[in-house]
């Protein structure tokens, strides 16, 4: 139904997380991207749509167009969204700086402030220090968005990372 949902309307927007996370859990990577073409063609602003991308390029292990997907995305979502998805709370054992803010931890400093200490927590987990992206940090972002989309509970109002399942799939992954 979703595969013809989106056949009938290209721009059936509601039909394309269902249908990407089905083809995700398929391991039907490259049909996921050729989803996501059609919605960026049309809207290149479209944060779902590029996060949906990065997340099928990292599963195919092609991590420098999973960051580029994942970039994509930060820049054009929602302030609300982006904390969200960049929020360490999950992850973090012992935050590195309890005056931090925003996206760390919650405080309230300025917007800079927030954004060193984020930079400096992902400097100090990135495994392979040679390479252009960071690719724990580029697993956390795949983490929370699928959590988002397999363990939302709509009937509760909950986010799916708000959920315990999602909560436990962002901190230990698969």
């Amino acid at each position: 139904f979703l595969r013809k949902a989106v056949a009938a309307d290209p721009t059936m927007g509601d039909a394309l997380l269902p249908l990407g996370l089905t083809y995700i859990e398929m391991d039907l990577y490259d049909k996921v991207l050729s989803l996501t073409r059609r919605f960026t063609k049309e809207d290149d602003a479209n944060a779902d749509a590029l996060l949906l991308a990065g997340l099928a390029y990292q599963a195919k292990g092609e991590y420098k167009e999973a960051c580029s997907r994942y970039n994509r995305a930060l820049a054009v979502m929602p302030e609300d969204e982006r904390v969200a998805l960049e929020s360490t709370l999950l992850i973090a054992d012992d935050p590195p700086n309890a005056s931090a803010s925003g996206p760390v931890h919650g405080h309230t400093t300025s917007p800079d402030s927030a954004r060193t200490v984020l930079d400096a927590f992902w400097r100090e987990r990135d495994p392979l220090l040679l390479t252009e992206y960071n690719e724990r940090q580029m697993a956390h972002y795949g983490r929370v968005f699928y959590a988002s989309l397999r363990f939302e509970d709509p009937l509760n109002g909950l986010k799916g990372w708000e959920t315990d399942m999602g909560k436990a799939f962002i901190k230990f992954g698969p």
